[in-house]
């Protein structure tokens, strides 16, 4: 049985870079992936921005076990499906077979939503790699409750998120976003109240999501040698070499398959699509910079420049 142990969680703002890596990790064989598990189990009661470790401590504990439990298409039909050194040929393609059942029978049928995909590692221990785009406010907990967890924390450049979100609202590809964000304890450094949120125009309120939360993340993970931070542009100017080092800092040993991986997804797909792994991820990093106008650009640096996570950027 699968033991949910040594737990690897890869986080970050929502629409930076994170499904990426998070199928980087997912093409070594000696990795059970799950793909945004906190989406179908969001962990009630603990709080989506949690302010007070020790009180949640325990319940995140047993949380993140559960995550590393969970089993539906979704999180565990992420595509491409690689192959993994725990399964034959047979299991694999049996599992595959129930992935695409249940994620097409699932939109005539709910309840497939809900049914279990078979893990399949018999005795072996493979390494559980969770992602997700909803626990930067549940980081410093996560640490705290699972010391021997280890935390990739993502960020992409503010104007490259900011752009891509009001792309997606565009597109009608992503859902509004609460402005709770400024119940973090981080939001106190830069006087925020929801008061002066609910006044500003959306490009501004995702600008202030984007400091808000990872500024909590960087500030609840500080000084921790488990945790390591990654700048999205600097895996997209050189893939092989930053995911050798991604992999080093995992304890994961390279392997053909990821190499293979990293080629096809940065050497295929015209990165037209909104959610896609298959794109050239220098010019999907720069996007924002033909995307957004002169205006939305020094509107986004004037609110994050001198910010904690904004410190990391320039913005010429």
């Amino acid at each position: 049985m699968l033991k949910p142990d040594n737990l690897f969680f890869i986080i970050g703002s929502p629409r930076s870079g994170t499904t990426w890596i998070g199928k980087i990790f997912d093409s070594h064989p000696g990795v059970i992936y799950r793909h945004e598990p906190d989406a179908v189990n969001l962990g009630k009661p603990i709080p989506f921005i949690c302010n007070d470790v020790d009180m949640y401590r325990e319940k995140g504990a047993a949380y993140m076990q559960e995550l590393a439990l969970v089993r539906d298409a979704r999180t565990n039909g992420k595509p491409p499906i690689f192959s993994k050194n725990f399964r034959n040929d047979f299991l694999s393609n049996y599992r595959t077979l129930c992935i695409y059942a249940l994620r097409y029978g699932g939109a005539v049928i709910p309840s497939f939503n809900r049914w279990a995909v078979p893990d399949f590692t018999g005795p072996s221990q493979p390494r559980i790699v969770i992602k997700s785009v909803s626990a930067l406010g549940r980081a410093g907990l996560f640490m705290a409750a699972r010391s021997d967890s280890r935390i990739l924390h993502i960020l992409r450049h503010p104007c490259g998120h900011v752009g891509s979100v009001l792309r997606g609202e565009r597109l009608n590809k992503m859902a509004p976003f609460p402005l709770d964000f400024v119940n973090a304890d981080s939001a106190s450094h830069y006087d925020l109240s929801i008061q002066k949120l609910e006044k500003m125009t959306f490009l501004e309120q995702a600008a202030w999501r984007w400091v808000i939360f990872n500024h909590k993340a960087m500030q609840d993970l500080e000084g921790n040698d488990q945790v390591m931070t990654l700048v999205y542009e600097d895996l997209c100017a050189d893939p092989m070499a930053v995911t050798r080092r991604l992999f080093d800092f995992a304890g994961l040993s390279w392997h053909k398959q990821t190499e293979e991986f990293l080629h096809s997804s940065t050497h295929s797909g015209d990165g037209k699509a909104y959610h896609t792994v298959y794109q050239d991820p220098l010019a999907a990093a720069n996007k924002w910079r033909s995307e957004l106008s002169r205006d939305q650009i020094s509107a986004i640096a004037a609110i994050v420049r001198d910010t904690v996570p904004g410190r990391l950027f320039s913005y010429d």
